[in-house]
């Protein structure tokens, strides 16, 4: 493989599982939670979460907040195509 061959991923985030995160949210028919990201992939919340941001944070998803009842508000993602 070449270095072009691996999708970019912030230092200490594994391309793997970058482009693994990024693919879901891609083919997602909607806003989706780290929750539901993490559930597809069988990884944990906490790590989409992060990959997630990561993806936010670049500019190639959005975020925005889902407010329940109660408690804090959900962070939902979507990729920006």
């Amino acid at each position: 493989m070449h270095d072009g061959d691996h999708p970019h991923a912030p230092k200490g985030q594994s391309p793997v599982t970058a482009k693994l995160v990024s693919d879901a949210l891609r083919e997602a028919p909607g806003p989706c939670s780290a929750a539901e990201i993490a559930s597809g992939l069988g990884i944990a919340r906490a790590t989409a979460q992060r990959y997630l941001a990561a993806l936010a944070q670049e500019g190639a998803a959005t975020m925005s907040l889902r407010y329940g009842l109660t408690g804090r508000p959900e962070h939902q993602y979507e990729w920006r195509g």
